[in-house]
């Protein structure tokens, strides 16, 4: 699903280098990436989901070198084959929690809003316990209900990959273990492949592998 080789990559305004001589992550398995802070864990997920790209080397997802494509193609191929659960949510203020669900449907030409789309969004949103807040602007929300929001968005297309950047991090014990049934629920039955970041180690043992970015250390270059 996933094959990084031989990849250089280097922010232009920081001192920031990545190197991955070989870093691969099995279709329709659970990978977690752990490490300290500066240890390259959210540029991996970037990389492997084209919104980076490497001065050198492969990044091949789900078959595709997205090192080929040009900006347009990439966010399409990401819009369409990944779900994506980001760090600080990307949500839009200015919309409610339905509409935010659905937000993938509106921004590619690619994805045209079924009935199907909108039955399945109501679906998540009451699985993760919104159910009664649809209609409510996601600014109004706590940051544990504004992560469920952005889980339910990433399963709505219901892509092959799973990109989740501490997709637990703000939810109370109670929501937590039932937010990551639901992610591991739909691994098992659609055969996904999820790679997610996560500082929490309680969470390892429920994870196929587990990849220490650690080990890039080794390699002499500063991490950010």
């Amino acid at each position: 699903m996933i094959q990084i080789r031989d990849l250089d990559f280097q922010y232009h305004d920081s001192k920031f280098r990545l190197r991955v001589p070989e870093f691969h992550v099995a279709r329709g398995s659970t990978v977690a990436l752990v490490g300290p802070s500066g240890s390259g864990k959210t540029t991996i997920l970037n990389l492997a989901a084209g919104i980076l790209v490497p001065q050198q080397g492969q990044v091949v997802t789900n078959s595709v070198n997205l090192t080929e494509l040009g900006e347009h193609q990439r966010r399409a191929f990401r819009i369409t084959t990944i779900g994506l659960v980001f760090q600080e949510f990307e949500l839009l203020e200015h919309l409610t929690v339905f509409d935010n669900i659905l937000l993938p449907c509106r921004i590619t030409g690619a994805i045209r809003l079924t009935a199907a789309h909108r039955e399945r969004a109501a679906f998540l949103a009451n699985d993760v316990g919104l159910g009664d807040k649809l209609d409510r602007h996601v600014g109004r929300l706590s940051q544990g209900e504004r992560q469920r929001v952005a889980i339910c968005r990433a399963l709505l297309l219901e892509p092959p990959l799973l990109l989740c950047d501490e997709p637990t991090g703000n939810l109370d014990p109670g929501n937590k273990a039932h937010v990551l049934q639901i992610l591991f629920d739909y691994v098992r039955r659609h055969r996904t492949t999820l790679l997610t970041v996560t500082h929490d180690h309680q969470l390892l043992p429920q994870f196929d592998e587990t990849i220490d970015c650690q080990q890039f250390h080794e390699l002499r270059e500063v991490l950010r």
